[in-house]
């Protein structure tokens, strides 16, 4: 497993590059950088004075400054080698925590090695290594959910009490992530993975009637509050000025429908299990979203076999399969056919998550783990008619896509038509049915690599019913072909830029005659901390959390623009429409330089 992690990364860590979006720019490098240094200079970084007129960056949670991953990297002020290493970590760790929780389901350590490189070189972890604190989460979850098993399996009260502690150890790893939106899926899972336990009975003897069972639910309740009061307070320190923060920020309000429902996974989404290159890769992509936000994949191999183990489905076989489906429906957003996020998007906490599609995570957990129990099950009964019913579905499969291919290639003007009634594509849609004809070509290594792996794994898991001799062989073949599809699939997400690179100043930066409270690079949309590793300060900042005092300069703007301007020192001011997103922001461009403060008030000093 680490072999496989250390190679699906290898261009990333021998190259000292990252994989990276305007995020990484924006938001992770620069808070990044600036919290190493800090905490090498002995600081905590509470306080950023250099943008938006001073940021309490510590209490904004998204450099994660205590979690276990990024504090070592930070205190040795290690900044480059936490972008670069910090992904690798990640899917490694995810890996072996899938791992875990495999084995405490009773998983072989071959089933449970298949269900580690699917979650930890799955859809979730790879896809968004670059919005570290949605990142850091992925590892702690698999901990919370085999902590709760180990728990309530537990022989004795001490033991019992014991992995309980340790649970909240894990949850306190997904707190000091401080993502709120994770946390939040988190939880759910946590909620459903233990309430789907109690109503199948999985945790206790049936000889012991409903005495048993309500001994086990009074533990499970009793040790869901000690996991909430004991990560509570371990994670006090970031999670308390985390919320006060929220409280101050535009982020407090409740999003409607439309903001709500962005960067759900589309029902044609999920297409991508099988095909997972059909969309185009990160640079590419041409579908809904974007390449990371609305991925789903977990190897077809681990599919196959996750579909396999509900041949003869056990307790554990069918909670997790709830899980999958519930997860995945809910990550469909409004274009659900059974309307999981329509009824959750009002509650507390749901009307204010953005981004459905992340819900992928609990997904790809559960099928990943559910592929586990499918190699066991296929090492035992390897199938027949059911190995072949598969492989036929993914043959058939092959077909479909090559006669899209084809149609798209010959029919370009219907085609466009098609993608005209599409919502959400991405904004640089140019020369679109052409990524569309090259993306669906079978010829495609991410299009063919995963099929071709599930009918050899299949085709050998048929001819193992008929020669038993070739079971032996299941297990290092399921592993083999698991580890090449996702190996592939990982280096689709290839490392763009040295830290360096990313980290750099704009050329702006030390020109003459500025005001440098308000640039903004014009490349980068919404403002900008790009200045910030060089020590400029500037008005603007980029985060969601930006306090609303920010705002409130910028609509007072329009009641008493001279005023304002008087009070920041302003000679010149300059409006330009920008219709193409429906405001008004007010711009200069001179000699490469461009100055607002948040993007939609221009002023330049003499």
């Amino acid at each position: 497993m680490l072999l496989v992690v250390l190679g699906a990364f290898a261009t990333a860590w021998a190259t000292g590059r990252v994989f990276y979006e305007s995020d990484t720019v924006k938001e992770y490098g620069p808070f990044i950088e600036y919290a190493a240094a800090s905490l090498r200079g002995g600081k905590l970084p509470l306080w950023v004075p250099y943008i938006g007129t001073g940021f309490p960056l510590f209490a904004e949670g998204q450099t994660g400054v205590l979690h276990p991953i990024n504090l070592p990297f930070l205190a040795a002020g290690a900044a480059d080698a936490l972008l670069v290493w910090g992904p690798v970590l990640r899917a490694l760790l995810a890996s072996l925590a899938a791992y875990w929780l495999a084995r405490a389901l009773g998983v072989s350590p071959a089933g449970s090695a298949v269900s580690g490189l699917a979650y930890g070189l799955g859809s979730f972890v790879v896809a968004q290594q670059h919005h570290v604190n949605l990142a850091n989460t992925a590892p702690a979850v698999p901990l919370c959910l085999a902590g709760i098993e180990m728990a309530m399996r537990a022989q004795t009260h001490r033991r019992r009490i014991g992995w309980f502690l340790a649970t909240a150890l894990a949850f306190t790893i997904v707190l000091l992530a401080a993502h709120p939106q994770l946390t939040l899926y988190v939880v759910v899972g946590m909620l459903l993975y233990v309430g789907g336990s109690l109503i199948l009975n999985r945790w206790t003897p049936r000889k012991d009637g409903w005495r048993g069972r309500m001994r086990a639910t009074a533990w499970a309740l009793g040790g869901g509050i000690g996991i909430a009061f004991v990560a509570g307070t371990l994670s006090a320190i970031q999670t308390i000025p985390l919320v006060e923060l929220i409280g101050e920020s535009a982020r407090r309000d409740v999003l409607d429908a439309t903001e709500a429902g962005k960067y759900a996974i589309p029902p044609l989404g999920l297409v991508q299990l099988v095909f997972p290159g059909v969309f185009g890769g990160p640079e590419e992509y041409w579908y809904s979203g974007n390449a990371w936000e609305a991925a789903i994949y977990l190897g077809l191999v681990p599919l196959a076999l996750a579909l396999l183990a509900l041949r003869r489905p056990c307790k554990t076989t069918a909670l997790l399969a709830v899980l999958a489906i519930v997860a995945a429906l809910y990550a469909l957003g409004g274009q659900s056919p059974i309307p999981i996020w329509d009824a959750l998007s009002g509650l507390p906490g749901f009307d204010r998550a953005r981004a459905p599609g992340r819900s992928s995570m609990l997904a790809v957990l559960a099928l990943a783990t559910m592929a586990g129990i499918g190699l066991d099950a296929v090492r035992r009964r390897p199938p027949k008619w059911s190995g072949v019913a598969l492989g036929g579905v993914i043959v058939a499969a092959l077909i479909a896509l090559g006669a899209v291919h084809l149609w798209s290639d010959a029919n370009s003007q219907e085609l466009k038509r098609w993608l005209d009634t599409q919502p959400d594509l991405p904004s640089a849609s140019h020369h679109l049915t052409e990524r569309v004809v090259a993306s669906t070509a079978l010829a495609r290594p991410q299009n063919l690599l995963p099929a071709a792996c599930a009918i050899a794994f299949l085709g050998v898991a048929v001819a193992a019913a008929r020669r038993p001799s070739l079971r032996k062989v299941l297990a290092p073949a399921a592993f083999c072909l698991s580890a090449a599809e996702l190996g592939l699939f990982a280096a689709t997400f290839h490392p763009l830029e040295t830290p360096d690179a990313l980290l750099a100043s704009p050329a702006y930066a030390g020109a003459p005659r500025t005001y440098p409270r308000v640039f903004v690079s014009e490349a980068i949309d919404f403002g900008s901390n790009r200045l910030l590793p060089a020590r400029n300060a500037e008005a603007t900042i980029y985060t969601p959390l930006a306090l609303r005092r920010t705002e409130t300069v910028r609509k007072t703007w329009h009641d008493a623009p001279s005023r304002i301007a008087r009070v920041l020192g302003v000679d010149q001011v300059v409006y330009l429409s920008d219709s193409a997103r429906g405001i008004e922001s007010y711009r200069f461009e001179d000699a490469s330089l461009t100055y607002s403060i948040s993007r939609p008030t221009l002023v330049v000093d003499a």
